[in-house]
């Protein structure tokens, strides 16, 4: 190891950590077992989803459900290591309770015909790109309408099954409404005004959501004064953290040309430490060059 070259103490870096300060967070962020990211987490555990509704689609997606005869795992007195024959029975029962049946295929038929889709997904990941290229609005009652029909399916699975209630089909639509009605209300997003927004809008009874009117502002670079040299310096950076650099530029009163132009990558760092980095070395410069 190299001799250190200052002579001032040794300091603690905790290196999880950006500032390279030990926290608790920080420290169980770094021993706990990760697993990969689904692609359904932002549609669930999102302001346009109830609470309630997000905790049941949950349990669907990861299958913490009873499907066989109203046992679920722990009755059965088996794991997921234990028994995996069992476990594929039970995600089969549940895969064609939600998408299969020929009730979910008539709800799903239903729901697809108010936003003009074809009916042709069978999860719920399957059903989020029938919504791509659609205005904000529409995705987000699409994904709270999927959801919904998910969850509603589910309850009434369990009405029949429990209660020994006979189909209802009126019970599921009216809860993806509640659902859609939710999203409307609880959505930042605008529409197009596309024709297959205007269909959408009316077929859910929805408000008309058209984002604002772009407004051209002017903006002028002024001279900076006699004797004087303007430093526009600007970091910028791919991903926070991510691959980093700034550039500058040095211009004076004449405005004939640029006196200095520099750029300088960074590595990997922050936003933040590279616009800090920016103004402190171009700060140097302008000392240094009087």
């Amino acid at each position: 190891m190299d001799k250190p070259l200052t002579q001032d103490e040794d300091q603690k870096i905790w290196c999880p950590n950006l500032k390279g300060e030990f926290t608790t967070t920080s420290a169980y962020e770094d021993i706990r077992s990760k697993k990969s990211k689904v692609s359904w987490h932002k549609v669930l555990w999102s302001a346009r989803i109830h609470p309630s509704t997000a905790a049941n689609a949950w349990k669907l997606m990861r299958n913490f459900t009873a499907t066989n005869s109203g046992k679920n795992f722990r009755e059965e007195g088996c794991s997921w290591y234990q028994d995996v024959e069992f476990v594929r029975r039970m995600l089969k029962n549940l895969n064609h309770l939600l998408w299969y049946c020929p009730f979910a295929r008539q709800l799903w038929e239903w729901i697809s015909s108010k936003f003009r889709f074809k009916n042709g997904f069978s999860s719920l990941t399957q059903a989020r790109r029938m919504a791509q290229g659609s205005s904000v609005v529409v995705r987000h009652m699409w994904e709270a309408a999927v959801v919904g029909g998910m969850v509603a399916l589910w309850f009434h699975r369990n009405k029949v099954h429990f209660e020994d209630e006979s189909n209802n089909f009126a019970f599921c639509t009216k809860y993806v409404k509640q659902q859609v009605n939710c999203a409307i209300h609880t959505s930042n997003g605008t529409m197009y005004g596309t024709a297959h927004d205007y269909f959408v809008r009316l077929a859910w009874g929805a408000e008309l959501k058209l984002r604002k009117a772009p407004q051209i502002k002017e903006c002028k670079w002024l001279l900076p004064e006699i004797d004087q040299v303007k430093v526009n310096v600007d970091g910028s950076f791919m991903g926070n953290p991510g691959p980093t650099r700034w550039d500058a530029t040095y211009r004076d009163h004449n405005n004939s040309e640029f006196l200095l132009m520099s750029c300088k990558g960074l590595g990997v760092e922050t936003n933040y430490v590279v616009e800090c980095y920016a103004i402190l070395e171009n700060a140097e410069v302008t000392i240094e060059k009087g």
